[in-house]
């Protein structure tokens, strides 16, 4: 009985005990238990822009609902600089009656030390390429477009990709700066980076695109300038050419909703509206150039290609490249205007040319070869 009544004493002073310490420790350690979202949300953030392969957090009044592994994933699509380099993770929970503790494992595709020399090789390749295109007094767009040009000229499609052995670091920021290859991931990331570091306000989006193959996973850009916000997919403006040469496109340069959903979808309600066109690229001070850096001349209509296709032949042009705004994607026009302008100067010779649609501002682009 003696022994029954000591068991009983020495059970209820260990559970005193507990209660003690447990309220010991919160009351120590009341400023480091999360007790709201932002506070897990800000702790999951910044061991992952650590590169942390393990996280604790303490949580009071512990609700799964809110306390979850979607955090990890809202985390790296707020912060598109974290994406690619976490490739996996885990969450492990263990219940208490003060708080209730919350262990995280993250696994990155390199080790702590790598991740964190990259990362400071691409801040410090942010820095010298603002300082080499942006100018003093330029205006947002003239910035974006300068960033625009930049990757396109200075970066090749990673083709590894459709044969299954890409390196990760081709998704990132780093493969498009660095390393000058990537993928559309690495694209917007590395235009999302810039932007922000001229202070101009830019989302990654990720959704699918149809290449006229299928629909593929995509990442692109969303631009906001003078209030409004616009599409901006850098990786189709940047084509893969026969040659391997860079042609620098604009058709998916700040386009609306409507323009870009032609070949693109995604998740509308996460993402703010683009309706405006007063930043689309015909609306602006721009100019575009072909592979071989030449201005690509703008024109109307087919008379007016003819006009300028016989202005080149006088002044003796071995190649010269045409946009025309009023495209009917039509061999026969384009030939006919181009065989005018020979007859109008009693010139003879033959030409060669290369044209291609662009299907979101329904306008064509023409190369031509004079021999």
């Amino acid at each position: 009985m003696f022994n029954k009544k000591f068991f009983v004493l020495l059970v209820s002073i260990c559970i005193c005990s507990l209660i003690i310490l447990g309220f010991a420790y919160k009351n120590q350690n009341d400023d480091k238990i999360v007790k709201d979202y932002k506070g897990y949300y800000d702790k999951v953030q910044e061991a992952l822009y650590n590169f942390e392969s393990t996280l604790t957090i303490d949580v009071d009044s512990y609700d799964e609902k809110i306390y979850n592994l979607d955090v990890v994933k809202k985390v790296l699509e707020d912060n598109p600089e974290l994406a690619g380099s976490c490739t996996q993770y885990k969450l492990r929970v263990n219940k208490s009656v003060f708080y209730s503790k919350l262990t995280f494992s993250f696994t990155y595709y390199e080790s702590k030390e790598e991740l964190e020399r990259r990362e400071k090789a691409v801040q410090n390749k942010i820095k010298e390429i603002i300082s080499k295109v942006i100018k003093e007094n330029m205006k947002d767009y003239e910035k974006e477009a300068a960033f625009h040009d930049y990757i396109i000229n200075h970066t090749k499609y990673d083709n590894r990709y459709f044969s299954g052995n890409m390196p990760k670091e081709s998704y990132t920021a780093y493969g498009v700066l660095i390393n000058g290859v990537g993928v559309c991931q690495g694209y917007a990331q590395a235009m999302d980076r810039l932007l922000k570091g001229c202070g101009i306000e830019s989302k990654m989006v990720i959704g699918e695109a149809n290449d006229g193959k299928g629909w593929i996973g995509h990442a692109w850009n969303i631009v906001k300038l003078g209030g409004k916000y616009y599409h901006l997919d850098l990786t189709w403006d940047d084509p893969v050419s026969e040659d391997g040469s860079n042609q620098i496109r604009y058709s998916y340069f700040n386009i609306t909703d409507e323009q870009i959903e032609k070949n693109h979808k995604w998740n509308m309600a996460n993402y703010p509206k683009c309706n405006s066109t007063e930043y689309s690229f015909k609306n602006l001070n721009l100019v575009e150039k072909d592979s071989k850096g030449n201005i690509i001349i703008v024109t109307k209509n087919y008379e007016e290609l003819y006009i300028a296709v016989k202005k080149e032949l006088s002044r003796g042009s071995e190649t010269a490249s045409f946009k025309i705004l009023d495209f009917d994607n039509n061999q026969r026009s384009i030939e006919n205007s181009i065989m005018r302008a020979y007859e109008a100067l009693s010139k003879g010779g033959q030409f060669t040319y290369s044209y291609y649609k662009d299907d979101i501002m329904n306008s064509g682009y023409i190369t031509i070869n004079f021999k």
